[in-house]
């Protein structure tokens, strides 16, 4: 005679097994989570660093712009030349964030974690 609640059993012992197991959703989840960190970690980098690159360029247009960054000295100079350098900096930083797109890779990393998770509880 075969009774149901038995499979039921056989099927959560499985289940548990392949938590368990070399290879089994536990690991995959463990697996997942320094690739989540890390491209996180590389969008808040990337995003910090567009950030200071605009404040700098502002408070170098803004100092060029004055009576001291007009005038001949070569401080006023320097300024004046990264002035029009930083612009073109912070074009670029964007433009390579853009490539990259970390904020799009850490979104489909963190959706197959999700993913791996909600297995688990099926």
């Amino acid at each position: 005679m075969h009774d149901e609640g038995s499979d039921q059993d056989d099927d959560a012992d499985d289940d548990q097994r392949g938590i368990m197991q070399p290879g089994g959703r536990s690991e995959q989840r463990v697996g997942f989570m320094p690739k989540v960190r890390l491209t996180y970690f590389y969008w808040e980098l990337a995003t910090l660093i567009s950030i200071a690159i605009g404040m700098v360029t502002t408070i170098l247009v803004s100092v060029s712009s004055t009576e001291f960054g007009r005038g001949d000295g070569a401080d006023q100079r320097l300024i004046r030349v990264l002035a029009i350098i930083f612009p073109a900096l912070g074009t670029a930083t964007a433009a390579v964030i853009s490539f990259y797109t970390p904020q799009v890779e850490w979104g489909q990393v963190s959706r197959t974690l999700a993913s791996v998770v909600s297995r688990k509880f099926l």
